[in-house]
């Protein structure tokens, strides 16, 4: 049986506190603070900057991508020994990938997005033989929608929570479906990283 991160750690700090022998709790407590295991050691450790290259490599060889830190267990530890996220994505031989929406993807069926997880949505419904639009527009308004299937407005929320004046935009264009009760499905990134979810979210358009 094999043991996780966390377990190592806890049988490690046990195993060194039991070989402290008849110090108090106080004591053992000074020791394990002031002179043992401390969980940062034990991460820095075990996840060298060698590690955690192969670790990416890894990840790239499996996805054919290279992993954005969401979905990284040990992003904090790869920061750490070399830096930054970035400096361990490049010193590992890949590219970064590139910040938000600044680049645009072009998907399997010609269709541009705007980011590699719009991409993978697009792909997605054309491997399923969906018929899609790309930013199709609602209906005697500014707004439009990230895709729409027949009758249903999908929206990939990809930027929720990282700045006020996109969750404002998400808010308002919400209350405008709520009001005019339109079809609508919400895909957030946790959707689609580090579980691809979309069989289930789209299960009504296919």
């Amino acid at each position: 049986m094999s043991l996780s991160l966390e377990q190592k750690i806890k049988l490690k700090r046990r195993n060194y506190l039991n070989s402290l022998g008849n110090l108090s709790s106080t004591e053992k407590l000074l020791a394990s603070r002031k002179g043992g295991l401390r969980r940062s050691q034990l991460t820095t450790k075990q996840y060298t900057r060698e590690k955690i290259s192969k670790l990416l490599k890894e990840f790239y060889l499996k996805n054919g991508r290279i992993p954005f830190k969401k979905e990284f267990l040990h992003e904090k530890v790869a920061r750490r020994e070399f830096g930054s996220w970035n400096k361990a994505i490049i010193e590992s031989g890949f590219k970064p990938n590139p910040v938000k929406f600044s680049k645009k993807y072009i998907a399997n069926d010609g269709h541009i997005c705007d980011s590699l997880a719009e991409k993978l949505i697009d792909d997605w419904l054309n491997t399923k033989q969906i018929i899609h639009e790309r930013n199709a527009r609602y209906n005697g308004t500014h707004f439009t929608c990230d895709f729409k299937v027949k009758d249903f407005y999908i929206e990939f929320f990809g930027l929720s929570n990282s700045s006020k004046k996109y969750d404002e935009s998400m808010r308002r264009k919400l209350q405008f479906i709520k009001e005019n009760k339109l079809k609508h499905i919400s895909i957030y990134q946790k959707d689609i990283f580090p579980k691809f979810r979309l069989q289930v979210l789209l299960k009504d358009v296919i």
